[in-house]
């Protein structure tokens, strides 16, 4: 049985692979001690994960190079003079890790967490970072979509809900088939473009088609930012089914 609480779910190839620190960073470009001391900083505040593959990408002689630019922290980072809170999420939360801005649509916060830390994220006030932002009890958040049936869809967004472990992603849509008054289930996620082997699992394909299938649709929301992001893996990753 899944746990209610998912604060410690994570896909194990990508806590185990990914570029999080400045001393990993230095194995693929040149820093200097005060650079580095620098990024330390940023990643303090505003923390790095870059996939292998995502890192791969990066044409590390182009200073401008755009997925390093979306990638790899900057010092000026250091500076930012802006809200965290762009959106107005504070007070359309409903419950923890529920979201009800729009009257048909419930946004939920399955997680944190992503393959790869973007640099512009609208939501660097809690990705990567502890908080109480996210859901804990899904079940709760299943309830509140219950009693409002004004909503008829649900965005999972996060963090990237799809780093999570492919059970999880089965107990959510489990738990919300059940719930009659919504036509469409939504996932938003990256991992088609910073994570494309996550498309390789059978078992999450498995996951969903059956839930593609059912009375409601099911869409994977992503987001290409660079020409540089389409490549034969993120074409085959949107095309697996």
């Amino acid at each position: 049985m899944v746990s209610q609480t998912y604060a410690t779910y994570w896909l194990e190839e990508i806590r185990e692979d990914s570029i999080c620190t400045v001393e990993q960073l230095k194995d693929y470009i040149a820093l200097s001690k005060k650079e580095g001391e620098q990024l330390k900083r940023v990643i303090q505040i505003h923390p790095m994960r870059v996939t292998p593959y995502y890192l791969s990408l990066i044409d590390w002689d182009d200073p401008r190079d755009p997925i390093r630019k979306m990638a790899i922290p900057s010092v000026h980072e250091l500076t930012l003079q802006v809200s965290y809170d762009t959106s107005g999420e504070a007070e359309n939360t409903k419950l923890r890790g529920l979201q009800h801005k729009y009257r048909e649509t419930a946004l939920v916060l399955a997680t944190n967490r992503c393959a790869t830390y973007c640099r512009y994220c609208f939501r660097k006030r809690l990705v990567g970072l502890p908080n109480t932002e996210a859901v804990e009890h899904f079940n709760e958040a299943a309830n509140y979509i219950r009693q409002h049936q004004e909503i008829n869809n649900v965005l999972i967004s996060g963090g990237d809900p799809l780093v999570l472990p492919t059970q999880v992603i089965e107990h959510f849509l489990t738990t919300l088939s059940d719930i009659p008054h919504f036509d469409f289930i939504k996932f938003g996620s990256k991992t088609p473009v910073t994570l494309p082997s996550r498309f390789e699992d059978k078992d999450l394909l498995n996951v969903l088609e059956e839930y593609s299938h059912s009375s409601r649709r099911l869409y994977v929301v992503t987001q290409f930012n660079h020409p540089k992001e389409i490549t034969k893996h993120s074409i085959k990753a949107v095309n697996n089914r």
